[in-house]
C-alpha cells in the first residue's frame, strides 16, 4: 500500500468510504496521508477542517504509535489549522491561567498548557481532541509541545498562507497545477496546426525505474472514461506495448488533472471527480479524431507524437467553434424575440443552443439530437462533445435554425 500512488490510494478510499477503510489507512505512507489531507481538506483555496477530522479518525484507529509517526511528516501548520478552531491553549509556565473558563478544558500531563475544548460539550469532537493530544503526548513529546506553542502563538492568515503555499506545491507534485494554470488547458487553438508527428508527445513517469516492467495503470475514477467506446477507446484498444501504454496513462492522468482543476472540481468528490472525467475523455478523444482523420493507425501515431493537452485543445476548440456560431446567430436577433435570445426555436434546436449557450457550463452536445421525437429527460439534457459527428448534427442543427 505504501508504494502506490497517493491518488490510486485516495480514490479507492473515496469508493468504499472512509468508515469501512480504517485498515487501509493504517497502511499508508506519511505522504500519501499528507496527500489524502490536501486532496481532501480544502475547499478551493480555504481550509476545510471538518473534512480533516474523519481522516485523522481513521488514523487513530491504527494506535497511537503509527499515528505519531504519521503525524510527525505532516505539516505542523495544518495540524494548527485543523485544532485553531477548536481549542484556546494558555501557557501555565508564564502564569496564564484564566480565573475562570466559558468551556470544558484539558490539561497537559506536563502542566505546561491548559487547553479550552471550544467545541460543544459532549460532542465525539471534544472526545476526538482530548484523544488527540493524549495520543502526542504519549507518543512525542516535543511535538505535543511544538503543537499546542503553535496554537498558543497561532497568526491566523499567517499560518493559513503558509499552509497553501505548501498545500499548492505538493498538489503541483502529484500533477494537479495551480488553478490559473489548469484553465490554459481551454485556451483555443488552430486545430490545422496540430499535426501528427510534430513531435510534442508526453514524456514517460520519470520516477518509473527504466530497467522495470512499468505499470499501466490510471486512478480508478480515470479508467471507466476510457471503456465507454469513441474513437480514443478504440485506438487505445489496439496498443499492446506496456511502455507505451504507462506512458499514455500517466499522461492521461496528468491531463485528467488538470481538467478538474480547471473546471474548480474538488477531488473529495468522487461523483464529480468521475463526471470530469468522462469531460476529459469525451474531448480528448474528439480532438485525437479529427486530428487522426477517424483513422486508427494514424490515431496511434498521433498519440505517440502528439501532447495529449494539444489534442485536448483540438476537441475544445471544435465545441468552441459551433458555440461561436451559435452566439453569432443569436445575436442576429432571428432565432429569438430579441437579440440575444433564442424562443422561437422549436425543439430540438433550442436544446442545441440551450446546450452550446448556457453559461454554468462549457459547450456541450444536446442529447436531444441523439433521440429525435423522443420526450427530453430534464435531468440530463446534455453531454460532452465527443466525436467528429457530434460536431457535425450541431452545426447542421445551427444551419437549420438560420432558416427560421
Amino acid at each position: 500500500v505504501p508504494t502506490l500512488p497517493a491518488l490510486d490510494v485516495f480514490y479507492l478510499i473515496q469508493e468504499v468510504g472512509l468508515e469501512a477503510s480504517s485498515e487501509l489507512v493504517a497502511m499508508v505512507s506519511p505522504e500519501q496521508f499528507q496527500a489524502f489531507l490536501d486532496l481532501d481538506a480544502w475547499h478551493g483555496l480555504a481550509p476545510a477542517p471538518e473534512r480533516a477530522w474523519p481522516w485523522l479518525a481513521a488514523l487513530s484507529e491504527a494506535g497511537f504509535e503509527r499515528l505519531i509517526f504519521v503525524l510527525d511528516h505532516v505539516d505542523l501548520e495544518m495540524l494548527t489549522l485543523l485544532l485553531s478552531a477548536e481549542v484556546r491553549v494558555y501557557d501555565m509556565t508564564q502564569e496564564e491561567e484564566p480565573e475562570s473558563l466559558d468551556n470544558a478544558a484539558w490539561q497537559s500531563p506536563d502542566r505546561f498548557f491548559l487547553v479550552e475544548l471550544l467545541s460543544p460539550p459532549d460532542t465525539d469532537r471534544q472526545s476526538q481532541i482530548i484523544r488527540l493530544l493524549e495520543d502526542l503526548y504519549r507518543g512525542d513529546l516535543a511535538f505535543a509541545r511544538n503543537l499546542l506553542m503553535a496554537l498558543r502563538w497561532e497568526l491566523g492568515a499567517a499560518i493559513e498562507e503558509e499552509a497553501l503555499r505548501f498545500r499548492v506545491a505538493r498538489l503541483q507534485d502529484l500533477g494537479f497545477p495551480d488553478p490559473d494554470e489548469a484553465l490554459r488547458l481551454y485556451t483555443p487553438i488552430d486545430p490545422a496546426s496540430v499535426k501528427i508527428g510534430e513531435g510534442t508527445q508526453d514524456p514517460l513517469d520519470p520516477q518509473l525505474d527504466p530497467g522495470l516492467a512499468p505499470p499501466a495503470t490510471l486512478p480508478a475514477p480515470y479508467v471507466d472514461p476510457l471503456r465507454r467506446g469513441g474513437f480514443l477507446a478504440d485506438v487505445l484498444a489496439t496498443i499492446t506495448d506496456e511502455r507505451e501504454l504507462s506512458r499514455l496513462f500517466h499522461a492521461m492522468t496528468l491531463l485528467a488533472n488538470h481538467a478538474l482543476g480547471a473546471d474548480r472540481v474538488a477531488a473529495g468528490d468522487l461523483g464529480a471527480v468521475e463526471a470530469g472525467a468522462r469531460r476529459a475523455a469525451a474531448t480528448l478523444s474528439l480532438g485525437l479524431e479529427s486530428v487522426a482523420g477517424a483513422d486508427i493507425v494514424r490515431g496511434r501515431q498521433a498519440l505517440a507524437t502528439i501532447s495529449l493537452r494539444r489534442l485536448f485543445r483540438v476537441g475544445a476548440s471544435l465545441a468552441w467553434q459551433v458555440a461561436t456560431l451559435a452566439r453569432a446567430l443569436v445575436k442576429t436577433g432571428r432565432v429569438g424575440r430579441a437579440p440575444g435570445r433564442h424562443d422561437l426555436l422549436d425543439p430540438p434546436l433550442d436544446a442545441v443552443f440551450d446546450a452550446l449557450l448556457d453559461p454554468g457550463h462549457r459547450p456541450a452536445y444536446a442529447i436531444a439530437l441523439d433521440q429525435p421525437g423522443a420526450p427530453p429527460d430534464p435531468t440530463r439534457p446534455h453531454r460532452s462533445f465527443a466525436s467528429v459527428a457530434d460536431v457535425r448534427r450541431a452545426a447542421h442543427a445551427l444551419a437549420e435554425a438560420q432558416l427560421y
